[in-house]
């Protein structure tokens, strides 16, 4: 994988708060360089899940109005924020990890913009997370309950029967294709793969 590719929005990203901002360049080029030497070091996991996880602690400190809490980042002395990106994160909050009552949206603006550039990018996953996943999935189903692990048939068949039920009970006398019914698709991906503009029309079942 190019990661330089990756790298290489990332930069122009920064530049251009460089160019609308009061951004120093020994900053620009510290940050710059935490950027590059985590990426090679830690993969394209720094950018796909360790930035997006500090944009999401940063959503959250502003929705719930509580102090920010990022982790992963080495935090200035005499404050509750990192020194990566700080020159944006305290046009946002104040030393102590509030929201400052003067915040800046555009430096909110710039944050987000980078921090969240690749949360979504799709790429094959590699061993290594195969891995992690799986032993998650077997330490996950080793703890549940046994009742939970071994149900017998005998108990399974008596579930569906319920969720049967339940759900006759819900919808009957609907007709799923008269007039007054009209179940859409949320946001969300769909799991036969079908595009936003495709998730109505059910090709597979």
């Amino acid at each position: 994988m190019d990661i330089s590719i990756y790298l290489g929005l990332l930069h122009a990203n920064l530049l251009d708060w460089v160019s609308a901002s009061e951004y120093p360049q020994r900053e620009f080029r510290r940050d710059w360089l935490e950027i590059t030497n985590r990426t090679h070091r830690e993969g394209i996991g720094f950018l796909t899940k360790t930035l997006p996880r500090m944009a999401k602690a940063i959503d959250y400190a502003l929705a719930t109005g509580s102090v920010v809490k990022i982790e992963g980042f080495k935090i200035s002395s005499n404050s509750k924020l990192p020194k990566f990106l700080g020159t944006l994160l305290r046009q946002i909050f104040d030393d102590a990890g509030c929201e400052r009552s003067d915040a800046s949206t555009v430096a909110l603006i710039y944050l987000r913009q980078l921090l969240y550039t690749y949360y979504k990018l799709e790429l094959p996953p590699n061993r290594n997370d195969n891995n992690r996943v799986l032993s998650s999935f077997v330490e996950t189903d080793r703890c549940l309950p046994a009742e939970q692990r071994y149900a017998s048939d005998q108990s399974g068949t008596f579930i569906a029967g319920l969720a049967r039920t339940l759900v006759r009970r819900v919808l009957a006398g609907t007709d799923p294709v008269g007039p007054g019914f009209n179940p859409a698709h949320g946001p969300g991906s769909v799991a036969t793969g079908e595009q936003a503009d495709g998730k109505p029309v059910f090709k597979r079942l």
